[in-house]
């Protein structure tokens, strides 16, 4: 029985050993064939993948160019309408920057002029046919038709005028004057029982000055020609003063900022000059 059992088992064991031999080589040939069929699979897929991913993807980028051109048209567009409001912003900042500039220019002017009425020979009168502004003590040309006739005004009003007129000589060209009488006399700043008053022209003083100047003079027949009495100075008696105005508009239409600058201010400069302490 033993013997019978041991050869079964000689004669299966071979069998057996076969389909265990032959699983293990199917097994093998499982590891073998798997990945291999999953790299086909994986690439079947990855090139599906992208197939399907340029199909799918080409819709977006149509959109996108379309975005895209929409961004830059917009940009456009803003760029058309912010640049001539920055212009008109910047031509507006030179503006007033000019009108600045003037306004101190016309206010030292002003200033300079009523002190050099004292440079002036006290009580001195022009004699006939003298002429000033422009001329060329004062604009660098010959004098004109135009020029200002100081024939019997005192000569502190000539010179006033020639300081005014030398030192706005380079700012002329942007103004426009508001002409008055050159050489005034009288006035009064009022104060208390005193009424204020306004001067008034030298009977041969030229009507058409830049510059108008209160200035007082006794001429050679003693009459007194007072100059304008300030009260604020020296109350309540006052002081004799010499006072001198200026008034222009300043017209850009004559710069080239005229296309964006719509306004046309009016500048006006006054100046008080006290008599030195220390004269004749």
């Amino acid at each position: 029985m033993h013997d019978t059992a041991a050869g079964n088992a000689s004669a299966i064991s071979p069998v057996l050993r076969g389909f265990a031999d032959g699983d293990g080589e199917s097994d093998g040939l499982r590891r073998r064939a798997g990945p291999a069929r999953l790299r086909r699979r994986r690439v079947g897929r990855r090139a599906s993948h992208r197939f399907h991913r340029d199909d799918a993807h080409a819709p977006v980028r149509a959109v996108r160019r379309r975005r895209r051109r929409g961004s830059d048209a917009q940009a456009v567009l803003e760029t058309a309408l912010v640049i001539p409001i920055m212009l008109l912003l910047v031509c507006n900042f030179i503006a007033l920057m000019i009108q600045v500039s003037v306004q101190v220019q016309l206010d030292s002017a002003t200033a300079l002029a009523a002190a050099s009425r004292f440079q002036a020979p006290t009580n001195a009168f022009d004699s006939a046919g003298v002429r000033c502004c422009p001329d060329p003590r004062c604009c660098g040309v010959v004098s004109t038709s135009v020029s200002l006739d100081t024939s019997g005004l005192p000569t502190g009003c000539r010179y006033a005028a020639e300081t005014f007129y030398g030192t706005m000589q380079r700012a002329n060209s942007l103004l426009t004057w508001h002409t008055a009488a050159l050489c005034l006399t009288g006035g009064d700043s009022g104060g208390g029982t005193a009424n204020p008053s306004t001067a008034v022209p030298y009977a041969p003083s030229p009507r058409n000055s830049d510059v108008s100047c209160v200035v007082g003079s006794v001429d050679a027949r003693g009459t007194v020609y007072p100059g304008f009495l300030d009260r604020t100075l020296n109350p309540p008696a006052g002081l004799f003063v010499v006072t001198c105005d200026a008034s222009a508009t300043l017209d850009f239409s004559r710069t080239p900022l005229a296309w964006g600058v719509f306004w046309s201010p009016t500048l006006h400069a006054h100046a008080e000059a006290l008599p030195p302490p220390f004269r004749q």
